[in-house]
């Protein structure tokens, strides 16, 4: 049976946020939202060498580790292509 994961936005990564653009903001929001149904939907990525996973939403990606046994997805960061994997 699947069921929701809660989706964690810790402080840093939504002070890094206010300065998007609100379309963006909504766009990333929106695919978040998303990664409460399914954090492993079509389009996701695993990153090799870490324990994370990458979704792209445009020009940015959004970064974020998954605890399948507490049902928590963990948003690590959210930045532009050019340094998302820095």
């Amino acid at each position: 049976m699947r069921g929701e994961f809660q989706v964690e936005l810790p402080t840093r990564v939504r002070k890094e946020m206010r300065a998007f653009p609100d379309a963006l903001l909504e766009r990333l929001l929106e695919a978040m939202n998303a990664l409460s149904i399914d954090p492993f939907a079509v389009g996701t990525k695993k990153l090799q060498g870490a324990a994370e996973y990458r979704i792209r939403v445009g020009d940015y990606r959004i970064l974020y580790e998954v605890n399948t046994e507490a049902r928590v997805v963990t948003i690590v960061a959210v930045a532009h292509r050019s340094s998302a994997y820095r």
